[in-house]
């Protein structure tokens, strides 16, 4: 089987220029039956790769990926755009060409990344470095203007650790307009100042004050000074 490629300007089809390539198994010099188009560039300057028809300026078609290399030095892919616009790379599948996206915007108000997910903004990260869930603009309540932070906004609103090691889980969020801090196991909430413990709270729900083995509803002190107290 050899292969031949063909260069031709296609006037009638799309108006472009193409590059083909196709098989044959009569001989080196025959002419191959069927080409496949493997490049074109169409009279208005959109080049496509495993299209004929370009929609873009570059359009490629396929399976597999494009990858960017250079064995000796960093590679990127830049995307650079005017100061009152911005760029993204958008995520398509056969109903939504933007169902996903990761878009930066440099206009007023602007300098911010967000990310969206089944076709709406889920998270942002604003000029400051205010990363935002749910929200497009950051909330600093009575910290001040100067405060940085995390904003998760929605109904029911919750941060969850898991410890994946003990497989335990705490959270804090908002219900009922009532903030829970909590844990969804039998372990203890410790309290620190100055990065040393003052209170805990244990997972039986005894409370201890200067104390980390509360024995009983409330403990203040360890039985070792006058403070010591217990209800």
């Amino acid at each position: 089987t050899h292969t031949n490629w063909r260069i031709a300007a296609q006037e009638v089809v799309n108006q472009g220029f193409e590059i083909a390539s196709g098989t044959t198994s009569a001989g080196s010099n025959a002419v191959a039956d069927t080409y496949t188009t493997r490049l074109t560039i169409k009279s208005d300057g959109k080049v496509g790769i495993g299209t004929s028809s370009p929609s873009q300026a570059l359009h490629v078609a396929g399976a597999g990926s494009m990858i960017l290399n250079d064995s000796t030095n960093w590679s990127y892919l830049r995307l650079k755009s005017p100061n009152a616009n911005g760029g993204y790379i958008q995520f398509a599948d056969a109903d939504d060409d933007d169902v996903g996206q990761i878009f930066y915007y440099h206009g007023s108000g602007g300098d911010y990344m967000s990310f969206t997910t089944n076709a709406s903004e889920r998270m942002r990260i604003d000029s400051n470095g205010n990363l935002l869930v749910g929200a497009t603009s950051f909330q600093h309540g009575s910290f001040g203007g100067n405060s940085r932070g995390i904003n998760v906004a929605g109904v029911q609103p919750l941060v969850l650790l898991h410890e994946t090691d003990t497989d335990k889980d705490a959270y804090l969020g908002i219900s009922g307009s009532n903030l829970f801090l909590g844990t969804a196991d039998d372990i203890g909430i410790r309290f620190h100042t100055n990065d040393t413990e003052r209170m805990r709270l244990l997972g039986n729900g005894n409370f201890g004050i200067g104390t980390t083995s509360a024995g009983t509803s409330l403990q203040i002190g360890d039985g070792t000074g006058d403070e010591y107290i217990t209800i």
